[in-house]
C-alpha cells in the first residue's frame, strides 16, 4: 500500500496495528509514521497565513475517500492555531483521531463495502462515539510518550472498561 496515495487506508491500518501492538519498537515507528499520516499537507508561511496542499486524487469523485483526504489537511491548519493556544500534542491527537473517525463513519454509505467500509471504519466510528477514546489514544502511544504509559498505569479503570468494551 502506498501511504501517500492511500492515505486513509494507511491511518486506519496503522491503527488497528497499534491496537494489536502498542508498545515495541515496531510500534514506535508505526506510531511515528500515524502522526505523519494525521499532519495532512499544511504549512505555516507567515504569522498569520498558511497553506493548505490537496492531492489532486482527493478531489477526484471516484476517491471514496477524498474527502476525508482533504479533512486532514483542514485538520492540520486547524491543529497550527490549537498548538498557538497551548494545546499539547495529546490533545491534538485525540482530538484528530476523534475527528477522522466521525467523519468516515458519516461518510459510510450502504453502497461503500469492503474491508474498509465494513470492518475498519465501524470500529472506529463506534470508539469515536464511546467514552472510550482518550483512553485508546494513549494506549497506542504507549511507545513514544512515557506520559501514556505513566497515564495508564494510573488509570486502570479506565483500561479496564476500554478492555470490556472491546471484548463486546
Amino acid at each position: 500500500m502506498n501511504a501517500a496515495e492511500n492515505k486513509v487506508q494507511s491511518i486506519l491500518s496503522l491503527h488497528f496495528f497499534l491496537l494489536l501492538e502498542p508498545n515495541s519498537q515496531r510500534s514506535a515507528d508505526a506510531l511515528e509514521l500515524l502522526k505523519e499520516q494525521l499532519a495532512g499537507n499544511a504549512e505555516q508561511t507567515g504569522e498569520n497565513s498558511m497553506n493548505i496542499i490537496l492531492n489532486p486524487a482527493a478531489l477526484d469523485k471516484k476517491n471514496e475517500f477524498g474527502s476525508a483526504e482533504v479533512m486532514l489537511s483542514m485538520l492540520a491548519a486547524t491543529n497550527m492555531t490549537a498548538k498557538k493556544e497551548g494545546a499539547s500534542d495529546m490533545e491534538l491527537f485525540i482530538s484528530n483521531n476523534n475527528s477522522i473517525f466521525k467523519i468516515l463513519g458519516e461518510l459510510k454509505k450502504k453502497k461503500n463495502k469492503g474491508l474498509w467500509w465494513e470492518f475498519y471504519i465501524p470500529f472506529y466510528y463506534d470508539l469515536a462515539k464511546s467514552k472510550h477514546l482518550d483512553t485508546y489514544c494513549r494506549y497506542i502511544s504507549q511507545s513514544e510518550s512515557t506520559e501514556a504509559g505513566e497515564w495508564i498505569y494510573t488509570h486502570e479503570k479506565e483500561l479496564a472498561a476500554f478492555d470490556e468494551w472491546l471484548s463486546k
